[in-house]
């Protein structure tokens, strides 16, 4: 599930879809993308839902994007990495459309993950807070598309969000859901974990490229 960084050329940086690299692979309860739902709530005038017809609406070209897992070591080959032409919706602007209130500092972005069985070296937990300047400066967005074509399963389909300039912990897949909070927002396990993994002194810490 690495891509073979021995096959890329100065002409041929962009990974195809089926060669680039997953480290976490889709639940098989993953419901289909006809029913799929982003919910955005927490300090917000109203909740809003959206649905994957009105997010593919504002779908636009994003350009070409590196992921890395955090992860990535000998191991294999240095191959958790790929980069990919992605298309979707940039996260300010739906959010600027939501009508936060004055007291939101924060913003959790939550993906579905749960499996029929308990991973045995991974929390459960697939979600990740920052601030409105983080997501704002890496100009976060929310992939629908990779190379053209809606994204696979594997790579979160049918929605994803892509931090540029962040490690691949953060890009949360399968995102249904986005909380926005205070500064009294507390890490989440996925965060928890990866500043474990990293020994880091705080779960933010290190998570940039």
């Amino acid at each position: 599930m690495y891509t073979d960084l021995s096959r890329l050329t100065p002409q041929t940086t962009v990974t195809a879809t089926e060669n680039f690299y997953v480290r976490t692979r889709a639940s098989e309860l993953l419901q289909g993308p006809k029913k799929w739902v982003v919910r955005l709530n927490g300090l917000l005038t109203k909740p809003v839902e959206l649905s994957l017809e009105e997010v593919n609406k504002s779908a636009k070209p994003m350009g070409v994007h590196l992921l890395e897992c955090a992860g990535n070591a000998r191991s294999v080959h240095f191959g958790l990495m790929s980069a990919a032409d992605w298309a979707g919706v940039p996260l300010a602007d739906l959010l600027a459309s939501a009508k936060a209130k004055p007291q939101s500092t924060r913003i959790l972005v939550s993906g579905f993950d749960t499996y029929p069985t308990r991973s045995v070296s991974s929390q459960p937990g697939a979600s990740w807070v920052f601030t409105w300047d983080e997501l704002k400066r890496a100009r976060a967005f929310l992939a629908t598309e990779m190379n053209g074509n809606p994204l696979t399963k594997d790579h979160g389909a049918p929605i994803r969000l892509i931090v540029p300039g962040w490690y691949g912990c953060v890009c949360i897949k399968w995102v249904n859901e986005i909380t926005l909070m205070d500064d009294l927002a507390e890490a989440t396990s996925q965060m928890q974990e990866f500043a474990e993994r990293t020994s880091s002194r705080s779960a933010q810490t290190g998570a940039r490229l």
